[in-house]
């Protein structure tokens, strides 16, 4: 959300608070005023009302009980008193903090509440004389008022929701865009399952005439270390594609390979100028294709390891690549570690055996070419399908060798 729509939002919700404080004071004035016309109306029908059962009833126990219920009934009424000869003969309700007792002990009314008016009468009855009636009558009910409260607090609330919802939203929009810029999308656990892995110390040398040399620690299966050398000629399967239409595949969403290596390169450049890690990732499972029933899910579970869809492209015909800049080894691992664990789990629901294996590298600090990583971590793949219960094998370079070993060679 941009700064000027929070702006506008946040006008939005100042005014709407203060609506509902204006709606519910406007409100409880407009029905007090319209309660005095009423009261004055209401009085005239409790004198009536109450010169008829004085009338029919005298006063005596029945019309007590009669006038009690008459005056439940009525909800203008807030307390009465009924006088004969000064002297009451009916008061309620008795536990009304409206009905005080005065200093010869005879009930009266008293308060002083903008809610409620006093008045007093005279009764026009056929057998008794002097017989007065003095009413509290509520010019507003306590009823409406609590309407009037709840519906203010309900616009509030729902108000005061919205803001949180959009706090949620920003700060999810901020954590994004933090990750965005410093290419560190995943919290990633640091634990890792295996007890040994590959380790290569490198030397990376420009002249055609001068030698790669890999010396990849490897365990067999008598736990003896043997040093092994590999060929530095390698060319990835990009070499061989065309460029295609588009920057996503039309089977999995992912970039083309023949887009692979060129983009890695630039993220080499920008990363050794920011003096930051890489790591590259290549996924292969065995025995499918990216026309497969499985890929859209596989995909999916891709997006959610590694985020940025422009960094992950199809590799072969049944493996794909990761870009993550920002993330050292120890990291790569664990979050390799979390992706075998997803996928085969997918595998396992589709009732399907295939064979994952997970090749990383790094760039480790080191002025290396996207082709060289590339190779690495092809190697890193084949060591993965090559070992049983081994799955998952990233190369860990040192750079200080790597950078001795420039030396002796220039």
């Amino acid at each position: 959300m941009k700064y000027k729509n929070i702006k506008i939002f946040s006008v939005c919700i100042i005014l709407v608070f203060v609506f509902s404080l204006v709606f519910f004071g406007v409100s409880l004035l407009k029905n007090i005023n319209n309660g005095k016309l009423i009261a004055s109306e209401s009085l005239e029908t409790v004198i009536s009302d109450t010169a008829l059962f004085v009338n029919n009833y005298g006063l005596t126990d029945e019309f007590v009980q009669k006038y009690t219920d008459y005056v439940k009934n009525n909800k203008n009424i807030a307390a009465i008193i009924i006088t004969h000869d000064g002297s009451t003969c009916f008061a309620y309700p008795v536990s009304s903090p409206l009905i005080k007792i005065d200093n010869f002990g005879d009930p009266v009314l008293e308060g002083n509440s903008p809610i409620i008016s006093i008045f007093s009468s005279t009764l026009p009855t056929n057998n008794y004389t002097n017989v007065a009636v003095t009413t509290s009558v509520y010019l507003i009910h306590p009823n409406k008022i609590f309407d009037l409260a709840k519906t203010t607090f309900l616009i509030i609330l729902s108000a005061t929701i919205l803001v949180f919802i959009v706090l949620i939203i920003l700060y999810k929009n901020m954590n994004e865009e933090k990750a965005s810029e410093k290419l560190n999308n995943t919290e990633i656990l640091t634990k890792h399952t295996y007890d040994e892995t590959n380790q290569i110390e490198s030397c990376n040398v420009a002249d055609d005439t001068k030698k790669e040399i890999f010396q990849q620690n490897e365990v067999n299966e008598d736990n003896i270390i043997v040093e092994k050398t590999v060929s530095p000629d390698y060319k990835p399967l990009a070499s061989n594609i065309s460029d295609p239409q588009g920057l996503f595949s039309e089977f999995t969403g992912l970039g083309w390979e023949s887009y692979f290596e060129t983009r890695l390169d630039s993220e080499l450049a920008r990363t050794a100028s920011a003096e930051q890690d890489l790591s590259l990732f290549l996924i292969r499972i065995e025995d499918i294709t990216f026309k497969n029933h499985i890929i859209p899910y596989l995909t999916s579970i891709l997006l959610d390891k590694f985020k940025f869809r422009d960094l992950i492209f199809e590799y072969g015909t049944n493996g794909f690549a990761a870009i993550v800049p920002g993330m050292d080894l120890d990291r790569a691992m664990a979050l390799s570690q979390d992706l075998y664990t997803d996928v085969s789990g997918l595998l396992i629901n589709k009732q399907m055996n295939n064979k994952i294996g997970i090749g990383i590298t790094t760039r480790s600090l080191r002025l290396i070419t996207g082709n060289r990583l590339i190779e690495e971590a092809t190697q890193a793949l084949e060591k993965a399908f090559e070992e049983q219960g081994l799955p998952i094998v990233a190369f860990r370079v040192s750079p200080e060798k790597y950078r001795q070993c420039l030396i002796d060679e220039g």
